[in-house]
């Protein structure tokens, strides 16, 4: 599973509404569901700005995707 799977999985498990996500991680609505559907690549920035806005270590994903390989 792809880090941006993991954060799709977690913000639909914990009903965090995308668009308010967006915001808060400075990125387009359509830049961040791209993103989440596996359609466009996150950056670092990106990846850190939603880590961020999830209230979430940086790391949390990266575990998350390491325990799924």
């Amino acid at each position: 599973m792809k880090i941006a799977e993991n954060i799709n999985n977690f913000v639909v498990e914990n009903r965090i509404p995308k668009g308010r996500l967006a915001k808060k991680s400075g990125m387009t609505e359509n830049a961040l569901s791209l993103s989440l559907n596996g359609k466009r690549k996150l950056n670092a920035e990106e990846y850190l700005n939603i880590c961020d806005a999830l209230c979430v270590s940086y790391d949390f994903f990266i575990k998350r995707y390491h325990e799924n390989r």
